[in-house]
């Protein structure tokens, strides 16, 4: 475990608010993201009229094997005891947190632009023509990305996961004693962590682990694409990189797929702009895996900042090593504070 402190920024709402903030908790911000290797707890406190961030913790507990595959719980009740000692140690009720990709589905769609306080109706009814869940059995948020060449229409992404999926992931929190204020989907909160406010261009995020990696893309500054083949970081006896070929094959063809969009009008969307590798599998002791891999690439990539939007290295370095920060991005992400939504 590592503990931390630091300073400053601002995104984005979560997945599903499920109940009202209390007021102190605008003070005072846990986040955390579970994963199949470990659990991620960090906890913010906004201080001074600026609302400036300090980093009071900083804590990752390594799962059993075999705990959660997937994002599939497969022993609740020694989850739960893990959230709820965390809770005893570092003195929290609340929390936002993570859910995991495997579950969740993510589109991008175009909807009639008004009236808006109907919005969410409209965008509800576009589900089931895009995600395999039943829209009764289902729980969505979505962003606004922005107009369309159609100025009738908006365009938005949608987030989608199955409400049993929710459901037991809420159920390990409340068994913990831990009220979850938000859901945020993994990839969203990477995003918001590592993605600096005000930078709209097409973004591929990699979240490298061992066994697996989450290709991501955000435009605009929101989360519209997500996908986690088996596919990672790690090495056979001979000390190659059995999968770092498919990786390279499933990057190109997430090229291809996004580069070449065009617009009802035939006129060509965004092409990627920048590669941010992160997670534990982007850490130094990879350094020969992440230049083959990028080998070929002629876009521009860097190991991501996942404090970016918490606070700037010229004010404040935090008491946690670089690549140690690397697996922290999603409980960093899911933890800072909302960035004022958009309206049409």
């Amino acid at each position: 475990m590592s503990e931390v402190v630091p300073s400053t920024h601002s995104h984005k709402k979560g997945f599903f608010t499920l109940f009202p903030t209390p007021g102190f908790l605008h003070i005072s911000r846990v986040g955390i993201a579970l994963s199949d290797r470990a659990v991620h707890l960090v906890e913010f406190r906004q201080t001074g009229h600026r609302g400036d961030l300090t980093l009071l913790t900083a804590v990752e507990v390594r799962l059993a094997p075999g705990l959660i595959v997937a994002g599939y719980i497969h022993d609740k009740e020694a989850l739960s005891k893990v959230l709820s000692d965390l809770r005893i140690k570092y003195g929290f009720d609340f929390a936002r947190a993570t859910l995991p990709e495997e579950k969740a589905y993510v589109f991008t769609t175009q909807v009639d632009k008004k009236p808006f306080d109907s919005l969410r109706d409209r965008v509800a009814f576009t589900i089931e023509e895009n995600v395999p869940v039943a829209l009764s059995e289902s729980v969505f948020d979505f962003d606004i990305i922005g107009d369309t060449e159609d100025k009738a229409l908006v365009k938005v992404a949608v987030a989608v996961l199955p409400n049993k999926a929710v459901e037991v992931y809420l159920k390990i929190f409340e068994d913990a004693g831990i009220t979850p204020i938000s859901f945020d989907i993994e990839s969203q909160a990477i995003a918001r962590a590592v993605i600096l406010t005000g930078d709209t261009r097409a973004h591929l995020i990699l979240n490298l682990s061992e066994d697996k990696t989450g290709f991501y893309i955000a435009e605009d500054e929101v989360m519209q694409f997500s996908s986690t083949p088996a596919y990672g970081t790690r090495q056979d006896d001979s000390g190659g990189y059995p999968d770092l070929s498919n990786l390279k094959t499933e990057m190109r063809k997430l090229f291809v797929f996004w580069n070449t969009r065009l617009n009802k009008m035939g006129i060509p969307q965004k092409k990627i702009e920048k590669i941010i590798l992160t997670g534990v599998g982007a850490n130094k002791k990879n350094e020969g895996f992440l230049s083959d891999l990028m080998e070929g690439i002629d876009v521009e990539y860097s190991v991501a900042n996942v404090w970016a939007n918490a606070f700037s290295f010229n004010e404040y370095l935090p008491d946690i090593s670089f690549e140690e920060s690397l697996s922290y991005g999603a409980a960093i992400g899911t933890a800072l504070p909302n960035k004022e939504p958009k309206y049409v």
